[in-house]
């Protein structure tokens, strides 16, 4: 036991020595990380199934409404009153009861307003939504490439700061040998000495940035990544098109086409308030009532409006 509890704990300082595991991120992985975990996205998709159900609802109010109720009284006291002079039992012990009824709007401008409403909402949070994943999508590939060009001027700041030390290191030694003057040793020392704060802040632009993009991917902030990538891949320009085709495929100008739609049928849903409605109802209603349980002579009614 002891010599496993010894070997556990060798491996645990082995584990704990080991230094994070670096992960490689491309543009792809990058953009699927953003939208699977982007806030923004996740309230866009919210406010979107929330107009699913309000649609729901409105479509609700045009629906038949069908109630049902049935009911069973036990009378323990006997009701009597006299008559003639003779005591005549007014109720019975038992008593039963059943109904149903039928509603249906034919004709109520307000709720089919506000079908109207609804739908015309669940297009604008559609539009909405497709507009923010294309704004976060957009933000999300410059932050990558921003990053991307970032590391890559990290990459030749260290590059010219070791080539400026071994240039130093070159130079003090034929400074040694007496072919190099001190003027020359000074000079690239400092040459060298200028090389390192400009690594360091390019170092420093570098953490910034891959913070922002691990907040905005969702990766956690111990996590050490690198970028993959290439700035000299970049696509095509598009062909030039019509503004009325640009305009019918932007979904943010379509998000706003929906909400000058969907004032109008507010306004229009305002008027309706004043309007008469009519619907139709149609009701059963069943009722027995005996000293036993003998629901074969029934009272039953039928009545429509």
């Amino acid at each position: 036991m002891k010599r496993f509890i010894l070997i556990l704990a060798a491996f645990s300082f082995l584990a704990l020595g080991l230094p994070a595991q670096e992960q490689s991120i491309d543009l792809a992985d990058f953009l699927s990380l953003v939208e699977e975990n982007s806030l923004d996205l996740t309230a866009a998709e919210t406010d979107r199934l929330l107009a699913e159900a309000q649609e729901r609802l409105a479509k609700s109010a045009i629906y038949p409404m069908i109630g049902g109720q049935a009911g069973y009284t036990r009378n323990f006291i006997e009701i009597t009153q006299e008559m003639m002079g003779m005591e005549i039992p007014m109720n019975t012990d038992n008593e039963f009861s059943f109904g149903v009824s039928v509603e249906q709007a034919i004709f109520d401008m307000k709720a089919f307003r506000g079908v109207e409403a609804s739908r015309e909402y669940l297009k604008l949070t559609g539009s909405a939504y497709e507009a923010t994943r294309q704004a976060i999508m957009t933000a999300a590939k410059k932050l990558f490439y921003q990053s991307l060009l970032l590391q890559k001027v990290l990459e030749v700041r260290e590059s010219s700061q070791a080539n400026a030390y071994d240039t130093f290191q070159e130079t003090r030694a034929k400074f040694e040998n007496g072919i190099a003057s001190k003027m020359d040793v000074l000079r690239a020392e400092v040459n060298w000495k200028v090389t390192i704060p400009e690594t360091t802040q390019a170092a420093k632009n570098l953490d910034v940035a891959l913070n922002n993009l691990k907040n905005m991917a969702g990766i956690a902030p111990e996590e050490t990544i690198q970028l993959s990538g290439s700035l000299m891949e970049y696509p095509e320009l598009p062909p030039k098109l019509p503004l009325q085709e640009i305009l019918s495929s932007r979904p943010d100008y379509e998000a706003l086409l929906n909400q000058r739609q969907l004032q109008e049928i507010n306004v229009a849903a305002k008027r309706a308030e004043f309007y008469p409605s009519l619907s139709a109802n149609i009701t059963y209603g069943w009722q027995a009532a005996n000293n036993e349980f003998d629901l074969s002579d029934p009272t039953d009614s039928l009545s429509a409006g």
